[in-house]
């Protein structure tokens, strides 16, 4: 077996699924702590409680659940069939690389487990196999949001030391530092409150 070729192969290919999975569950998360767990003025709220945001946080609930439940699927290692999940990455690694990886492995295998007795990931699992859309109606509180965050930074830290092996670096801010929604949001109330204050008076 060519080790420098199957390495290469690897670090040009191998990586982005998880990068994918990991870049979307931080944002969906993001953006359901900027909606629903900070403190908005009446304009803004109204706005939010709308039809439109309704669905969209409903939305982005689901993509949550279903991409943080993929960073964590167990797969076949033998045949990587979801490079999405950070354990079927440190387990294909270590079958390929072997006594190389071996102490990287056990230190991710060591953080992984945490997440993966914790009653978050368990719910999190849990409203996967239930596939109900009331099942993911209710939101996430802020002390769940940030146990979340914690998790998504563990398998960040978790490929940072996957892919440090191969020279590459892997950069992600957590919590997502874009701000675009509740900019739109917080502008759009102004407009709101300005044309009830205004509008609708020059109307009388």
């Amino acid at each position: 077996m060519d080790n420098k070729f199957d390495i290469e192969e690897i670090s040009v290919n191998f990586f982005e699924g998880i990068f994918s999975a990991l870049s979307f569950c931080n944002k969906a998360l993001s953006e359901l702590n900027l909606i629903e767990n900070i403190i908005h003025t009446d304009e803004e709220s109204a706005i939010l409680s709308n039809y439109t945001f309704d669905f969209y946080k409903l939305s982005i609930r689901y993509c949550f659940n279903n991409e943080y439940c993929k960073i964590f699927t167990r797969g076949n290692v033998d045949i990587p069939s979801n490079l999405s999940s950070i354990i079927n990455v440190n387990n294909y690694l270590y079958k390929k690389l072997g006594s190389g990886f071996e102490s990287t492995f056990t230190n991710n295998n060591n953080l992984l487990s945490t997440i993966l007795e914790s009653s978050f990931y368990k719910n999190q699992v849990w409203l996967k196999e239930q596939n109900e859309v009331s099942c993911m109606s209710n939101q996430l509180n802020y002390k769940d949001v940030q146990i979340g965050f914690q998790h998504l930074s563990t398998v960040a830290q978790v490929i940072t030391d996957c892919v440090s092996l191969f020279d590459l670096e892997y950069n992600i801010s957590i919590p997502n530092i874009n701000t675009s929604t509740i900019d739109f949001v917080m502008d759009h109330s102004v407009f709101r409150k300005f044309y009830f204050e205004n509008h609708l008076k020059s109307l009388d």
